[in-house]
C-alpha cells in the first residue's frame, strides 16, 4: 500500500494519485485471463464521482475485453470489390477470397496448437491473417487469370484449368516458398519472442499456397465457366473462342519500352523508392504500451494517470540485474545504483 511505512514513493507530488502493487503467487504468463477480469472487476467496484480507478499490467492486458476489429473484414470485403471491378464477373472475384479465408481459418487453428509448444506473441494470429489474405488473393488472382484466358480461348473447364496449375501454379509455389523462408528469416534475429511469430505466419502461407494448388483447382471446376462474366460467356458462344496471343496491348507495349531504355527506366524507378524510403532516416523505433491502447481502456486510464502524476516513462522504469555471489558484488552493484542516480534524464532509482 502506498499508506504503509516506506510507500510514500507511490504517491505523486500533489498527493492526487496514488499506486497500489498488486502481487500474485505466479509468473504472469501462467496466470489465466480470468484472475485479471477478477481484479479489474473488483477495482471497478470502488470507482466513485471524483475518485479514479484503474488497473495496468500485463495481466489486465491480458483480460482486458478486446473489440474485435473490422479491418479485416473490411479488407476482405475491399478486395472483393476490386476484383469485381478487375473481372467483372462475381464468381471470378469470389474465388481468391474464398481460397484464402479458408487456408486463414485453418492457420488459425494451428497457430493456436504451436502456442501450447513454443512461446506466441499475441500478435501473431492477426499478423498470420493479414499476411495470408494479402498472399492469398495474390496467389489465387495468377491462377484464376491464367484459367479464364484458356477458357476464353475455347478450353474445357479441366484443361483450363490443368494448364493454369501447371503454368501459374509454378509460379505460386516458389513464391510460397520464397515467403516463407523470408518470414523463418527472423530466427536469424535471435529475437525468442519473435520465432512463435515466424513459425505462426509461415504455417498460413503454406496452407494458402497448398489451397492454391488443390482447393482454388476444385473450386474451378464446381463453378465451371460462371468464372467468366455474362458478357464474355455470350461474345464466346458467338465470336468463338479468341486468341491467347500476349502480344498486345498496353502491359506489352509498355515492356518492350522498358526493354529499349532499360537503364532510364531503372533510375527512375530506384530515384522513386530512394524518395518514398526517405524517411527511414529519422526512423524511431520502439515496443507499444498501454499508452497505445484505446482511450477509455483501464490500462489506457492507468497509464495517463500514473504519467501526470509521476511523469512519463514512470511506467516502464529500466532495470538493472546482476548475480551477486558474494557481499562484495553486492557492494558494486550498489555503487552502480549510485552511479545510475546521477545519469542526466533519469528521475528516480529504487
Amino acid at each position: 500500500s502506498p499508506l504503509a511505512p516506506g510507500g510514500a514513493a507511490r504517491i505523486s507530488r500533489d498527493g492526487s494519485i496514488a499506486i497500489v502493487d498488486v502481487t500474485y503467487d505466479a509468473p504472469t504468463p501462467q496466470l489465466p485471463k480470468s484472475d485479471g477480469s477478477t481484479l479489474i472487476d473488483t477495482v471497478k467496484r470502488f470507482a466513485a464521482p471524483g475518485f479514479v480507478v484503474a488497473v495496468n499490467g500485463q495481466l489486465a492486458e491480458n483480460a482486458q475485453t478486446e473489440k474485435t476489429s473490422d479491418s479485416t473484414a473490411l479488407g476482405a470485403v475491399c478486395a472483393l470489390i476490386v476484383l469485381g471491378v478487375a473481372f467483372g464477373a462475381f464468381f471470378s472475384a469470389l474465388l481468391p477470397i474464398l481460397t484464402a479465408m479458408a487456408a486463414i481459418g485453418i492457420g488459425y487453428s494451428m497457430t493456436a496448437m504451436v502456442s501450447h509448444a513454443l512461446t506466441t506473441a499475441n500478435f501473431a494470429p492477426i499478423l498470420g491473417l493479414l499476411i495470408g489474405l494479402g498472399v492469398g488473393v495474390d496467389y489465387a488472382l495468377f491462377i484464376v487469370t491464367r484459367h479464364r484466358n484458356g477458357l476464353r480461348a475455347g478450353r474445357s473447364v479441366e484443361e483450363s484449368a490443368v494448364n493454369a496449375v501447371n503454368t501459374a501454379g509454378r509460379a505460386v509455389f516458389f513464391a510460397g516458398i520464397t515467403v516463407c523462408i523470408a518470414l523463418l528469416g527472423q530466427f536469424a534475429l535471435g529475437v525468442s519472442f519473435l520465432y512463435g511469430v515466424a513459425i505462426a505466419a509461415s504455417i498460413t502461407v503454406a496452407l494458402t499456397m497448398a489451397a492454391s494448388l488443390t482447393l482454388l483447382p476444385a473450386l474451378l471446376g464446381v463453378f465451371g465457366d460462371h468464372v467468366l462474366s455474362r458478357r464474355e460467356r455470350r461474345r464466346l458462344a458467338a465470336d468463338g473462342p479468341q486468341s491467347e496471343d500476349l502480344t498486345a496491348g498496353f502491359w506489352w507495349r509498355w515492356s518492350r519500352s522498358v526493354e529499349r531504355r532499360p537503364a532510364v527506366r531503372a533510375g527512375l524507378g530506384l530515384l522513386i523508392v530512394l524518395v518514398v524510403a526517405a524517411p527511414v532516416l529519422g526512423l524511431r523505433l520502439g515496443l507499444t504500451d498501454a499508452g497505445s491502447d484505446p482511450v477509455g481502456t483501464t490500462t489506457r486510464t492507468a497509464y495517463d494517470l500514473v504519467a501526470k502524476g509521476f511523469g512519463p516513462g514512470f511506467a516502464g522504469p529500466f532495470q538493472l540485474v546482476a548475480t551477486l555471489p558474494s557481499p562484495h558484488d553486492a557492494a558494486a552493484f550498489a555503487r552502480v545504483v549510485d552511479a545510475t542516480a546521477h545519469v542526466p534524464g533519469v528521475a528516480a532509482v529504487t
